[in-house]
């Protein structure tokens, strides 16, 4: 009876351990998911921001060129008269 009682107690024992590390387990892998989602999202915002740079640069050298090309003017010129 006794080694009934031990046997049993061993086993709840047993069973609470085991679902502690169940729910362990499930927080890993919600939290897990949650770092993936999260990467995902910098991703596309790292990507976002690469095509907005892409975008600027390019303006960036349309402006230099229109500078370059501009006729220089004579500090005289601007001068008022």
């Amino acid at each position: 009876m006794v080694a009934q009682g031990l046997l049993s107690h061993a086993v709840e024992i047993r069973n609470a351990e085991l679902r502690t590390k169940q729910i362990y387990c499930e927080r890993l892998e919600h939290l897990l998911h949650q770092r993936c989602e999260m990467i995902d999202a910098l991703h596309g915002r790292i990507d976002q921001l690469r095509d907005q740079n892409k975008k600027l640069e390019i303006e960036a050298e349309h402006l230099a060129d229109m500078i370059r090309i501009m006729p220089q003017l004579d500090p005289a010129m601007l001068a008022p008269k």
